[in-house]
């Protein structure tokens, strides 16, 4: 509960930012990490090192959402038991 009390904040900071300020998050984070990296800005190899950071992170998005659906227990057609028994001796 305690936990709780400090990640309600933040997911009302999180939720109120429209996709435009996400967008520009993601993109000033593709430039500083294609800048650190040692790319000069309005190159094509910068660009290239943008599209590379960019794949990156849609693929870590999907695979989040993959591993999150493949929770056998999650899935409608699973047979697994819902509770667990513990034996009495």
């Amino acid at each position: 509960m305690r936990y709780f009390i400090f990640i309600l904040p933040l997911l009302a900071i999180v939720a109120c930012s429209s996709p435009e300020e996400r967008a520009e998050r993601e993109a000033q984070k593709e430039i500083d990490e294609c800048t650190v990296v040692g790319y000069k800005p309005n190159t094509p190899a910068f660009d290239d090192c943008r599209q590379q950071v960019k794949d990156r992170e849609e693929k870590k998005a999907a695979d989040r959402i993959k591993a999150a659906t493949d929770i056998p227990s999650l899935r409608p057609d699973s047979n697994l038991p819902t509770g667990v028994s513990i034996p009495i001796r």
